[in-house]
């Protein structure tokens, strides 16, 4: 099965990016999964996303009562996971409209949400608070992404309980 890595985030918003920077630091140390990013969660994720089999999102979150750096994991697409977003559109959404035209969608989705408090400023770099915690955070997504491609149980307990 064809497995994607998408970071998502603006890179000019500071903490917003790090599922881009992430992305990034990931690339090349997944055997099997081809990594891409973009700052757009528009009709272009549709096409990115087109013949994979998997696809791991990583994209920052406000609010999730987690600390400043943790990973919070999604995998159900359930409208209530999305209620607020600074995209254009819901990934929800997106997934349902990119089905309705027929694209060739992952049947696997997981997200991971890194928390970055009130980290969204202006500005292309992570910012301090949350930069020590790059390597931890890559590590505990590429440990969950080679777990979930060899089918083992995950290390990171979903969002919601009855799965």
């Amino acid at each position: 099965m064809r497995s994607l890595l998408l970071g998502l985030g603006n890179p000019i918003l500071g903490g917003d990016g790090i599922g881009i920077h992430v992305a990034r630091v990931l690339e090349g140390t997944l055997e099997g999964v081809e990594v891409a990013t973009t700052p757009t969660m528009d009709l272009e994720i549709l096409d990115l996303l087109a013949g994979y089999g998997r696809a791991f999102l990583i994209d920052a979150m406000c609010g999730s009562g987690r600390g400043v750096g943790e990973v919070e994991l999604v995998r159900r697409m359930e409208p209530e996971l999305f209620p607020y977003s600074t995209h254009a559109v819901s990934l929800f959404d997106l997934l349902n409209l990119g089905k309705a035209l027929g694209y060739r969608l992952p049947e696997v989705v997981t997200i991971f949400g890194i928390e970055i408090g009130r980290h969204v400023t202006f500005g292309e770099e992570v910012p301090p608070e949350l930069l020590p915690r790059v390597p931890s955070i890559a590590e505990t997504i590429s440990r969950h992404i080679r777990s979930e491609i060899s089918q083992s149980p995950s290390e990171i307990p979903p969002r919601h309980s009855g799965e």
